[in-house]
């Protein structure tokens, strides 16, 4: 195990290196130049050159090899730069933007798996039956629904003014800062609710399905012919062989749903105010703040390689038949 681990750590340097090249490439080979604020007025030519010496002191003007080497060393010792926008550190804008993705995200893949993972097995269990029809036409319209016209629906029957059950925007209410720390976690699950709920219904109708299916193929297996004629029931088959064996492919998808945690949902945090990954990640792009846009960019890749390398790491622990086999020498 420890040897696997070491291989596929060291698959994951140039692996890290291609992305981050590719996305640097984009970035900087999109048209537009930054925001420089709207103190930058005057002639044609004095634009210019102010344009042309604030390159220069940026570094803008290097070659695009030298611009990324500078970059990745940086990078390696955790610097991540400054904004070209307001000068703030990259590192300081990811550290306030984070918590709200990971708070908002990880309540949304939590929801997801508690309510998926069950209602798949149930599916699946009670396959070809008037239920079963039910609940995959159910699915099928969560998984169809766009998370942002259900966030405004949402909106206008849940939040649309003071009366309405729900806030309509952010994550504390207003004088929420002397409160105690329970109440603070109440208000908290208030705001995250309808978030929440618009980011988990289109997952939690894939995951559900994917579910039904890893549930259904180990439903035919022989290994389950064999227990029920050993006398075993339905419920011991389910509990003892079935939920085991169906969870395994589960933790390939919840790998690659890892990098949902810090990517955040531009358009959710957007329609709720919620300053997130998402938010700063857009305005980035639009205001073509390459360090802050290279700093999210080199975050999300980083939590998708190591999401992948867990769930390798944890499906090759949790099926024997994945392992590595020892030769013995006679």
């Amino acid at each position: 195990m420890v040897s696997l681990l070491a291989r596929r750590l060291l698959q994951l340097i140039p692996a890290f290196i291609g992305l981050t090249l590719l996305a640097f490439l984009l970035v900087k080979l999109a048209p537009g130049v930054p925001t420089l604020g709207s103190s930058e007025t005057g002639s044609g030519r004095d634009l210019s050159n102010s344009l042309a010496a604030w390159r220069h002191l940026h570094g803008e003007d290097a070659p695009l090899w030298q611009q990324y080497g500078t970059w990745l060393w940086a990078f390696v010792r955790l610097d991540f730069g400054r904004s070209l926008i307001d000068e703030q550190p990259v590192r300081e804008l990811l550290f306030q933007a984070l918590p709200t993705t990971l708070l908002l995200s990880g309540s949304a893949l939590v929801l997801t798996y508690a309510l998926a993972v069950p209602l798949g097995i149930f599916s699946a269990h009670t396959r070809h039956t008037l239920v079963d029809r039910v609940v995959t036409a159910m699915l099928f319209v969560f998984y169809s629904v766009p998370s942002f016209w259900l966030a405004l629906v949402l909106l206008t029957l849940l939040a649309s003014d003071a009366q309405a059950p729900f806030p309509l925007r952010g994550l504390h209410s207003d004088g929420m800062a002397q409160t105690g720390f329970w109440l603070k976690l109440v208000d908290l699950g208030w705001h995250l609710a309808l978030p929440v709920v618009c980011l988990a219904l289109p997952a939690i109708a894939r995951t559900a399905r994917y579910q039904r299916a890893a549930t259904l193929d180990v439903m035919g297996q022989e290994f389950i012919t064999v227990a029920r004629a050993n006398g075993l029931s339905e419920q011991q088959i389910l509990r003892r062989h079935v939920l085991p064996n169906s969870l395994l492919p589960m933790l390939t998808l919840l790998s690659v749903d890892l990098p949902w945690l810090v990517g955040g949902s531009v358009i959710i945090e957007r329609i709720f105010t919620l300053r997130g990954m998402g938010m700063l990640t857009f305005e980035a792009v639009l205001r073509r703040d390459y360090p802050v846009l290279m700093g999210t960019t080199a975050l999300v890749v980083m939590v998708t390689m190591l999401g992948l390398l867990l769930g390798d790491v944890a499906l090759t622990w949790a099926d024997p038949r994945l392992r590595p086999t020892r030769q013995v020498h006679s």
